[in-house]
């Protein structure tokens, strides 16, 4: 348990607009959850791993979900890999999507931008891609590559710590991404609480 003040803290540190239609609760809730979870452990990672290897490290934050939403795409998701993946007959947890109809997050998402992992029209017709999603598939795709052949990223993706790269379809180089909130969430012993601590 914490004390009263922590949770004031943190409902200040991710503030609640009625009037803002981009801040829906769901998203806010989304985004500190995912900044706990991961992204503040993905930045110590990212450090410890600028401090102990002398090759660049980039580092990106994906800010760009499915257009029609992380439920849908979990629906298709599941059922594409129970389609081809799960022969056995057995249960897999992977199957039964989320829970709750979340609109804003899915683990996978980058991956399958990154590799085009789209899906079939006939099979799905519901699902349908915009062009933004195929944008972020076109832009994974020439950095990754890029960097593959070149072993460099683009000047204005600055190695980590300088700097990150807000992934979208129209990636946007920052110098730190939600800096005040890890280091909150650090500062406050939390980070057993993420995924790869």
């Amino acid at each position: 348990t914490f004390e009263a003040s922590f949770y004031k803290e943190v409902m200040e540190l991710y503030p609640y607009n009625a009037s803002n239609s981009t801040q829906a609760p769901e998203l806010l809730y989304s985004t500190m959850a995912s900044d706990l979870r991961v992204g503040c452990a993905d930045d110590r990672l990212a450090r410890t791993l600028t401090q102990n290897f002398k090759s660049p490290v980039h580092r990106y934050v994906l800010i760009q979900g499915p257009s029609p939403g992380a439920q849908d795409f979990s629906n298709v998701a599941k059922h594409a890999h129970r389609r081809h993946h799960n022969k056995s007959g057995k249960r897999d947890r992977r199957e039964e999507g989320f829970v709750g109809n979340p609109q804003y997050a899915y683990h996978s998402w980058d991956a399958y931008s990154l590799f085009n992992l789209t899906f079939s029209r006939t099979q799905y017709p519901n699902f349908r891609l915009d062009q933004a999603d195929y944008g972020l598939v076109s832009t994974m795709q020439t950095w990754f590559k890029t960097f593959a052949h070149n072993l460099t990223m683009p000047t204005n993706w600055a190695s980590y710590p300088d700097g990150l790269v807000l992934m979208a379809w129209n990636f946007a180089p920052v110098k730190s991404y939600h800096a005040g909130q890890c280091k909150f969430f650090m500062d406050n012993g939390l980070a057993p609480y993420s995924w790869i601590d």
